[in-house]
């Protein structure tokens, strides 16, 4: 029986072979190609740890879209009938090609392979998943990466409380509250309601 394809719906190219370096990625501007790399690896990662286990694993859905610091997700399906989903940076994908398929795929095709195997009541980086990590990829079990995620900026808000000299930086969102008078946020040491500098 033929395994459907993780990323059927992209209309490209596929990409056979070594990972494009990243010197060469900045020039060539390759999102389509490395996004492409990425899905051979994410099926190769699958197929290593369905002949590692005997079994036949379930198809996730790809997902090229998470933004922010995180590089990868793991999604279970809703019902039984879902398909689990992987979901992955592509900015941090772009930034550091080799170490995301080094590291980042693994990780999440991990979570994937301890929730098929283990059920939904494991731990997300517990025991299971450490060994599917060791025991199949011959990784270290991380639970965070290392990648330098450039700061977005989304904390530029100042406000103050009672504590001396304490700043606290809010997002757009809580300032936004904060004016229409919808919210208010109190400092956890002092619990005086945070305000504006004077």
């Amino acid at each position: 029986m033929k395994r459907p394809d993780l990323f059927s719906d992209l209309n490209s190219k596929t990409c056979r072979g070594s990972v494009v370096p990243s010197s060469e990625l900045q020039n060539a501007g390759c999102r389509e190609t490395l996004i492409n790399q990425a899905t051979l690896r994410c099926e190769e990662s699958l197929k290593l740890a369905e002949a590692f286990f005997n079994t036949v694993l379930p198809v996730p859905r790809l997902r090229f879209d998470i933004r922010g610091r995180a590089a990868g997700q793991f999604r279970a399906g809703r019902s039984r009938k879902d398909s689990p989903e992987l979901r992955f940076n592509p900015s941090l994908l772009m930034q550091q090609p080799e170490a995301f398929m080094a590291e980042v795929i693994p990780h999440e095709v991990a979570h994937l392979v301890a929730y098929a195997l283990y059920g939904p009541r494991i731990r997300p980086h517990g025991r299971e998943w450490q060994g599917v990590m060791t025991e199949v990829y011959g990784l270290e079990p991380q639970v965070t990466h290392t990648f330098e995620v450039p700061d977005s900026g989304r904390l530029k808000y100042q406000y103050v409380c009672g504590c001396e000299g304490r700043v606290h930086y809010l997002s757009g969102i809580r300032h936004q509250r904060i004016q229409k008078k919808t919210s208010q946020y109190t400092c956890k040491d002092c619990c005086r309601i945070l305000s504006p500098p004077p």
